[in-house]
This record gives structure tokens, sequence and C-alpha cells, in this order.
């Protein structure tokens, strides 16, 4: 099983590497409401459907929140 680090905590990806957007689903996120760092480099959302996250990457995920 792989590892990564996500959002500072490690997290097991169960599988040997995914696509973004399959750490998303696992996680019930939305890619319209996030901001995604690589390995220390932000992605543009255009790059989502073909960022891998591979065993032993660092991932960061901001998500926006509104409010008022």
């Amino acid at each position: 099983m792989s590892s990564i680090v996500l959002n500072g905590s490690h997290y097991n990806l169960g599988c040997k590497s995914c696509s973004l957007y399959e750490l998303f689903e696992r996680l019930e996120y939305h890619s319209k409401q996030c901001v995604v760092e690589l390995n220390g480099e932000l992605l543009h959302k255009d790059s989502f459907s073909s960022a891998t996250i591979n065993e032993h990457d660092e991932v960061e995920i901001l998500h926006f929140m509104g409010g008022g």
C-alpha cells in the first residue's frame, strides 16, 4: 500500500498511484472549490485530470468556503 502526505498527515492511498480526481472522489472533495499543491508546485485546474499522485508525494488541498 502506498502512503502520501496529505495536508501534513500520512494518508494511505490503498494503491500504487491514483489520479488527483480519484483522490478527490475518495475524500469526497469537489475540485471546483479547491486549490492543490503537489510536491511544492501549485497545480492549475486544467492539470487536475492529468496529475498523478504517487507514493511519498506531498499533497496540500485548500478549500474555499463562503461566509458572511
